[in-house]
């Protein structure tokens, strides 16, 4: 194994069990799919590790990730979203599929200002499917 696919394992391995350990993820249950989704601290990850996936690495920095399941597989999805601050600014979010093995993860990564609280409207269509699942939830920063 090279060692950029050493970083890229490391950097999903890292994602995975801070999901579980920053208690901010989540599952969603719609139709015959489970959405996770999570918000945690891009410092969380080694330089190297976001240097390899175009992360930006800084305080006040967070990464969004979605994961789509069907029946137990991760599976494409088309996956949009804004985020909105107490002051009610909007902000994009702009996704990126990351693909490992057979794994398939939906990343974004956005600045917040101290003491915020951050609202995410994620917007989900898994592949084949017509309809679209709105996500919404909201955090706050200290």
């Amino acid at each position: 194994m090279g060692i950029k696919a050493l970083l890229k394992y490391s950097f999903l391995c890292l994602l995975l069990i801070s999901i579980g350990e920053a208690t901010s993820e989540q599952k969603e249950n719609w139709k015959d799919y489970e959405i996770h989704y999570s918000v945690v601290p891009s410092s969380f990850l080694s330089q190297e590790v976001a240097k390899i996936h175009s992360i930006v690495r800084a305080e006040g920095r967070v990464i969004i990730n979605i994961a789509i399941k069907k029946d137990g597989a991760s599976i494409n999805a088309q996956v949009k979203g804004t985020v909105s601050n107490l002051l009610k600014q909007q902000s994009r979010l702009h996704f990126r599929e990351i693909i490992n093995n057979q794994t398939i993860y939906y990343l974004a990564n956005i600045i917040f200002d101290d003491k915020d609280k951050i609202t995410f409207w994620i917007t989900i269509t898994p592949k084949n499917e017509s309809e679209t699942y709105e996500l919404k939830f909201t955090r706050q920063y200290y």
